[in-house]
């Protein structure tokens, strides 16, 4: 029987205990922004980033996103340099000021199910490439900090996604098992740094990721709206 089968299937425990968040483009719909951001400091420098580049580095943390960039587009520019200024465009949208409201908007389904998974006392940790103060900023503006026990970011651990210290970090602060957690995702290295930790997943896909390869997930759903119906199942 495949995973996502003994996920789904009524009366075979898979002892779910924990659910595992990822933030940029499964909670928010940040990833517009960050193209945009990316865009607009690499403009600077006269270039553009290929589409087929810019899908490797889905899910990848800054540090590794501007290394990359410097490398692979031959850029004449640091790349802690380019990281920064990338990351001051896409931060001030995101804080937005008095005239302009932020721009950070949150997925479809994503409040009804952490309503639903708080009424089941599931606990919840937010697991996301993104460093401070940008994870914490993003629950103050969408008023989610109350769902989550926990925050892993990107600056607490020594790899980024693919690699599985993310997920196997958030775990740690829930005191919770990895065989016992399920990270919801969206891009393929995050599903892949679930893999790793040993835990379940679920790909959720958005409009750019849904092109992208998923296979890997336990399980792969069309919106968080559809974990939300499924999870007696997921629970039992």
């Amino acid at each position: 029987m495949c995973a996502a089968m003994r996920l789904f299937q009524p009366g075979k425990p898979h002892q779910i205990q924990a659910f595992l968040f990822d933030l940029d483009g499964l909670m928010v719909d940040s990833e517009p922004l960050s193209k945009y951001a990316w865009d607009q400091v690499i403009a600077r420098h006269g270039k553009a980033i290929p589409d087929s580049l810019y899908d490797q580095l889905l899910g990848m943390r800054l540090a590794e996103v501007e290394v990359r960039l410097v490398r692979e587009m031959d850029l004449d520019v640091i790349p802690e340099v380019l990281g920064a200024e990338t990351e001051e465009v896409f931060l001030n949208m995101v804080r937005g000021d008095a005239l302009t409201p932020s721009a950070l908007l949150p997925m479809p389904g994503l409040l009804p199910l952490l309503e639903e998974l708080q009424a089941r006392q599931v606990p919840l940790a937010l697991a996301t490439s993104g460093r401070q103060p940008y994870p914490t900023l993003a629950l103050q503006i969408l008023r989610l900090e109350k769902y989550f026990t926990a925050i892993a970011s990107g600056d607490m651990v020594a790899h980024g996604k693919p690699a599985p210290d993310i997920f196997l970090k958030a775990a740690e602060l829930l005191k919770i098992p990895a065989a016992n957690c399920l990270v919801l995702e969206d891009a393929p290295n995050g599903i892949e740094a679930a893999r790793q930790a040993g835990m379940w997943s679920i790909a959720i896909p958005n409009a750019h990721s849904r092109r992208l390869d998923l296979s890997a997930a336990t399980a792969i759903l069309p919106s968080l709206s559809d974990v939300q119906l499924r999870l007696t199942q997921i629970l039992s």
